[in-house]
């Protein structure tokens, strides 16, 4: 069995943002990771929750797809 990866590097995206951003990670980064059916992915995105209601989390499985990432987006 392999060792699942886990996501460890974050990046907060504003609310306004996350749509696009999406779309960025799928083209560049291929499938979202899906928590509920376990499906591999290297990223993930969650909304922040109420202390940061206008943000997101993109949850990155290795640091240089996160600092990609915040290249762009952050």
């Amino acid at each position: 069995m392999t060792k699942a990866m886990t996501l460890d590097h974050i990046v907060f995206v504003h609310k306004s943002q996350q749509r696009e951003a999406m779309t960025w990670c799928r083209q560049h980064l291929g499938p979202r990771r899906d928590l509920l059916d376990c499906r591999e992915g290297r990223w993930t995105c969650f909304w922040a929750g109420n202390q940061d209601w206008d943000q997101y989390r993109f949850y990155f499985a290795s640091e240089s797809d996160c600092a990609w990432f915040a290249l762009k987006w952050a």
